[in-house]
């Protein structure tokens, strides 16, 4: 899948380099999805066997190709890294990074481009042991894209209630307190990280961005043209991707956008 010439997303408000700011260069962006929107994406996810990250990862990648006209997205992800019995007691972190590539046709339907992204996704988790490392020397890239080779987009699908499922499956002998200590940090490690969280039934998502190369005015933007491609996609998600538009319909309404027509 990367064997083709691999070129950086850039968004049309990248700059090279702005002023920095007190040596930190990472700020973000929050938004909440309104619980109707965050059903209706799960309803979809659950129509075309997919899931919710799926969903997510599927509808950045069209935003980012509506912003570019790069039909080839490569996003990274954090993957866990423990497929093996004799690690699952084991402490320590073991976690891999693992490229997504979703290709976007303009003349493909919407939910035909979710299967095509969950059968990718599938494909790219069956390869989650190949190190990160070894590939960026195989495709000899290192150093050819600056410090962020062959993405620079991360998502990331986390959940509030890790550390309480973590315990609750623990045996109860072995049950052990975990209190969760924020550790500040200022720097970005790419340029934009999507920061997914399903709690409730209701989505929150948090637009790290590295503030050297994009300023918060641009960010919100784009984060209000993600939920607005949302927004239009419930309406309708069975359209051609090339239909949907990154600006609210004037006649918007998530009530009507969830009610059957006849």
């Amino acid at each position: 899948q990367f064997k083709e010439k691999i070129d950086p997303i850039r968004l049309p408000f990248y700059q090279a380099e702005r002023e920095p700011r007190n040596g930190s260069n990472e700020e973000q962006v929050v938004f909440r999805l309104d619980k109707n929107v965050s059903e209706a994406l799960a309803a979809i996810a659950k129509e075309e066997n997919g899931t919710m990250f799926t969903i997510l990862a599927t509808i950045l990648a069209l935003l980012i190709e509506k912003y570019t006209h790069q039909d080839n997205i490569i996003l990274g992800t954090p993957v866990s890294n423990r497929k093996h019995l004799s690690l699952e007691d084991q402490i320590g972190l073991y976690l891999s990074t693992l490229p997504l590539k979703i290709e976007v046709r303009s003349t493909e339907y919407f939910n035909e481009m979710v299967r095509r992204s969950s059968r990718s996704v599938l494909e790219a988790l069956g390869h989650q042991a190949y190190p990160f490392d070894k590939l960026v020397n195989d495709l000899r890239l290192a150093g050819v894209l600056g410090s962020k080779p062959i993405f620079n987009v991360m998502i990331n699908m986390v959940g509030n209630d890790y550390f309480e499922k973590k315990q609750d499956h623990m045996p109860v002998q072995e049950k052990i307190d975990i209190t969760v200590f924020p550790v500040p940090y200022h720097y970005s490690k790419y340029d934009l990280i999507m920061y997914c969280s399903l709690n409730d039934g209701i989505l929150d998502i948090s637009l790290e961005y590295n503030t050297d190369h994009f300023s918060e005015a641009d960010i919100i933007q784009f984060g209000n043209s993600y939920q607005a491609l949302i927004r239009n996609i419930i309406i309708n998600p069975n359209q051609r991707i090339s239909y949907y538009s990154i600006f609210d319909k004037p006649d918007f309404s998530i009530a009507s956008a969830l009610t059957p027509t006849k």
